[in-house]
């Protein structure tokens, strides 16, 4: 099991997984220190599932903790190459994020990458829950389903969001911590409410 191919932005920390499919395209942003791969290849192990189950083409960014505001720039240059490369032009943009690589996914749109549904998982509620409301309010046409594991630090804050957007759905993972701790089955598998999304938004 591997990526179609690998490829850095930039820095050598700033390293993109790549895998071919339909035109359906889901980006994946991974938690903060993570790189494409993920710990036991995690994220390799969900863009396979996404193409094999759905067909889907995948691009997985790392998130290099180097202490820069943003990797926006770069991301959009990893999304914008490989369409050009692939010669498909993408029918739908998904985002799947997790912990702090939510928050990029927020700043990509905010830079004008239009995901027409975004996986949140276990993003931080109680940094600067001003600023995440704003990014939600945002993006009224995006249909967002944020996943939080019960034991996550911040489950106690989703009742501060929970019915207050249109566009925003909660999922919750009974037993798990914010790393899905000895549930990485469950966290493989999470992207699966990306094609199982209500569609009563």
């Amino acid at each position: 099991m591997l990526f179609d191919y690998t490829r850095r932005f930039g820095s050598k920390d700033h390293t993109y997984g790549y895998l071919t499919g339909n035109d359906i395209f889901v980006f994946i942003k991974v938690g903060l220190g993570g790189n494409c791969f993920g710990d036991e290849d995690r994220y390799l192990r969900i863009a396979n599932n996404l193409r094999n189950q759905f067909g889907c083409s995948v691009i997985c960014a790392s998130n290099p903790n180097d202490g820069a505001k943003s990797h926006v720039q770069i991301d959009i240059q990893s999304i914008n190459e490989y369409i050009s490369s692939s010669k498909v032009t993408p029918r739908e943009l998904l985002f799947f994020g997790n912990s702090n690589g939510c928050v990029k996914g927020f700043e990509l749109t905010a830079a004008g990458i239009n995901f027409s549904k975004m996986l949140l998982v276990n993003m931080p509620l109680m940094i600067n829950p001003h600023k995440t409301r704003r990014f939600i309010s945002s993006i009224p046409q995006t249909k967002i389903i944020a996943v939080y594991g019960e034991n996550d630090p911040s489950f106690s804050f989703i009742p501060f969001f929970e019915g207050k957007f249109c566009n925003l759905k909660f999922k919750t993972i009974r037993g798990a911590d914010h790393n899905f701790t000895g549930k990485s089955d469950a966290f493989i598998s999470l992207p699966n409410f990306l094609f199982e999304c209500p569609t009563d938004y």
